[in-house]
């Protein structure tokens, strides 16, 4: 698995409110600021604070087709203060064995869940997830079948969408579990695309989860 790492999140309908007051007016001030270059991002740079939203840039093909390189993203960094992460959320986190960097990823395990992968899909609880979201290139690889482990409390288990090319915590040497502690924010809004139709479009938990 190959993969680098972006500053970007998600969860539930974490911007409800947000959403509700300003989606177009506020996403369509940041997709401009975004796309003039007054608003960038990338794994090194401290993003300054949009009260509790902040945009970044996706510099990683992990969660293609979701996010797709180079696009723009907004997170709610408050969302996590009032409500606990669920399977589903797509989350921005620091990296568990790369101080300084961060990640974004989807959460698709808990603390006390067993999880395995078995052909590219999510296996937790003894039950597959549903992953429509899942890119699967290579259901018979070995980075697509991975016996079953238990998520300790205090830790959640993530994964990419696109799962022939994401390092995540299957890839316990170089990133392994997420510390609840080192969750940063959930995804919401795309805000700079060079497809404008992705403009405005929700990328945080798909709404039937």
């Amino acid at each position: 698995m190959s993969d680098t790492t972006i500053s970007g999140t998600a969860a539930g309908r974490a911007a409800e409110p947000f959403a509700a007051t300003c989606a177009w007016l506020g996403l369509g001030l940041t997709a401009l600021a975004a796309a003039i270059g007054l608003i960038s991002v990338s794994p090194h740079v401290t993003v300054p604070p949009m009260g509790t939203e902040r945009v970044y840039t996706a510099s990683a093909a992990s969660m293609e087709p979701l996010i797709r390189v180079g696009e723009r993203f907004l997170v709610n960094s408050n969302y996590y203060a009032t409500h606990e992460p669920r399977r589903g959320d797509v989350v921005v986190y620091t990296q568990p064995e790369r101080r300084g960097e961060v990640g974004f990823k989807r959460i698709a395990a808990l603390g006390g869940d067993r999880i395995a992968l078995m052909r590219g899909i999510a296996v937790v609880n003894g039950a597959p997830a549903d992953e429509p979201y899942a890119k699967i290139v290579d259901p018979a690889s070995a980075v697509n079948n991975v016996p079953e482990t238990i998520v300790p409390q205090g830790f959640v288990f993530v994964l990419g969408d696109n799962r022939d090319n994401s390092e995540d915590s299957r890839s316990t040497r170089t990133h392994g579990l997420v510390p609840l502690d080192n969750i940063v924010s959930a995804a919401t809004y795309m805000v700079w695309s060079p497809d404008v139709r992705r403009i405005g479009k929700w990328i945080g938990t798909p709404p039937a989860l």
